[in-house]
């Protein structure tokens, strides 16, 4: 009897986080359902906006425009096919890791005269020596 009892409270506490999880998965904020909305909505007005362009360009049409465009699309895939071609291939170009001469060295690493005013005049020994000892 008593395993009859303790089945029926384990599958109403059961029952009972069902249900908790249920209203959790509901009330979250960005459930899958929510998510595949928004993707959705947002690829729908991408079209329309693709729509009423194409419209404006059909109503104010322009030859000379048109071949621009059309120009400047061929440009560009053009840009596209030769960076495919180069990745297919395997030939990639890598940025050099720049030298020492562009580092910008700070604290005790930079040279005194980034750091000090210097006021005093470089004079050579021997013409100290000569000047203060020998006149």
């Amino acid at each position: 009897m008593e395993n009859k009892f303790s089945k029926s409270k384990t599958a109403k506490a059961e029952e009972k986080n069902m249900k908790k999880l249920e209203r959790l998965h509901k009330l979250s904020h960005g459930t899958r359902e929510k998510l595949e909305e928004k993707k959705l909505l947002l690829q729908i007005r991408k079209t329309q906006r693709e729509v009423d362009q194409m419209r404006d360009r059909l109503s104010a049409w322009d030859d000379e425009d048109e071949a621009k465009r059309e120009r400047e699309r061929q440009e560009e895939e053009e840009k596209k096919r030769k960076a495919e071609l180069v990745l297919a291939n395997g030939v990639k170009k890598r940025r050099k890791r720049p030298g020492p001469e562009t580092w910008k060295l700070r604290g005790a690493a930079r040279p005194a005269h980034e750091v000090y005013d210097f006021d005093v005049k470089y004079v050579s020994l021997s013409q100290f020596v000569a000047h203060f000892f020998l006149s």
